[in-house]
């Protein structure tokens, strides 16, 4: 698989989340300080942690995480 079709999967798997799992009262959503570690330092996350395949099942998070994916890509 190359860059390219690692991007459309994830693309994809994005508009999946969007469109099938609405989330309008946030419940369970991960705060703001652990969305932006998720995107500028994963690193500093324990990934093996089951609480953050919440982005995985939520349209917010998902959306968020995308808008900050735009500013990171900006920097």
């Amino acid at each position: 698989m190359d860059n390219e079709d690692d991007a459309l999967l994830f693309e994809r798997m994005r508009e999946y989340v969007i469109d099938h799992h609405p989330n309008p009262g946030r419940v369970g959503c991960l705060d703001q300080e652990t969305l932006k570690k998720f995107v500028f330092s994963p690193e500093e996350l324990d990934l093996t942690d089951v609480r953050y395949l919440h982005v995985m099942k939520c349209a917010e998070c998902t959306r968020e995480l995308g808008k900050l994916r735009r500013i990171r890509d900006q920097q």
